[in-house]
């Protein structure tokens, strides 16, 4: 009885994160949210799991992230330092701020064909070496 109970219990945590996941995949939901006010189901997650289920995370970022905030790889949700949370969601605020201003149209605008090319075309023009 308790481990059907149990097996329930387990099932039904699965579904949520699932659902979870499409909510980031699709946009509905933002990790920044999710980390800074996490639900029941998602204090037991591995924070690269569920990193790993945001667009354009893949693991060389994630591990990138994670080490930049000084997270363990199989740190849970729920065990996360109140300044780990708060590093974590401020980051991953600040990055969908950027992509949100990028697709709203303030990105910087694509180099013309005209504009010059930063530094000079054959290295060794620079140093004063001509053809004879």
């Amino acid at each position: 009885m308790q481990r059907e109970e149990a097996l329930r219990r387990a099932d039904a945590v699965r579904r949520q994160r699932a659902q979870l996941n499409g909510d980031f995949k699709a946009g509905r939901s933002a990790i920044d949210e999710v980390l800074t006010d996490p639900p029941a189901f998602v204090q037991t997650a591995k924070v690269a799991d569920l990193l790993l289920a945001v667009p354009k995370y893949g693991p060389v970022k994630v591990n990138k992230l994670l080490a930049r905030c000084r997270i363990a790889r199989a740190k849970t949700i729920g065990g996360l330092s109140q300044r780990q949370r708060e590093d974590l969601a401020a980051i991953l605020a600040g990055r969908a701020q950027a992509h949100r201003s990028q697709r709203a149209g303030h990105a910087r605008p694509p180099r013309s064909s005209q504009e010059p090319i930063a530094g000079p075309i054959i290295p060794a023009l620079a140093f004063g070496w001509t053809p004879r």
